[in-house]
């Protein structure tokens, strides 16, 4: 098992498979020459623990690699975007072949009888608060810079899962 950064602490909300990897690996693996620049902000943007704006990163890539422009940074940022860095992509041995139908179609209302807060609350609540915590900082982290009405209408959805999941987030949003 590979052991985390030590930039990184253990919470399971942090991690994903890609912060996990060698950076370089990653670049080559999508095409991308690994240069110095690339390498420090794929570094950062890969074992960060937010979305960090492009002026953050390029302010700490700065720190390890002084000479960086902050157009290099931009331009790193919209590669590794455009790269998806290991997300979907389309295989042809995965399509589904095409459904053969006769008479009236119409779409499925995947929102009817269904339930969206039950699950999250549930998961919620078997977490440790050492966890919990670390899931509000998290949270909060990730809504920084996010329109006051966007963060209220996730928080009202935080509510329905659990009113302590939205008055964690709200407190940790009140710290950062």
């Amino acid at each position: 098992m590979q052991r985390a950064p030590p930039n990184l602490t253990k919470s399971h909300f942090r991690f994903s498979p890609i912060s996990m990897q060698d950076p370089i690996s990653i670049l080559r693996t999508h095409g991308l020459q690994a240069t110095p620049q690339r390498i420090a902000v794929a570094t950062y943007v890969l074992r960060t623990q937010t979305h960090p704006p492009a002026d953050e990163v390029w302010a700490q890539v700065r720190k390890s690699c002084p000479t960086i422009s902050r157009g290099t940074v931009y331009n790193t940022l919209n590669l590794l975007v455009e790269k998806s860095l290991g997300g979907p992509v389309d295989k042809a041995r995965f399509k589904e072949p095409p459904l053969r139908i006769s008479g009236d179609a119409d779409r499925y209302d995947h929102r009817e009888g269904n339930d969206d807060h039950t699950q999250p609350g549930n998961l919620y609540r078997l977490l440790p608060d050492e966890e919990r915590e670390h899931l509000h900082a998290a949270v909060a982290g990730a809504m920084r810079g996010v329109t006051k009405e966007i963060v209220e209408r996730q928080l009202a959805h935080f509510e329905q899962a659990d009113p302590a999941y939205a008055k964690g987030v709200r407190k940790a949003l009140k710290r950062s």
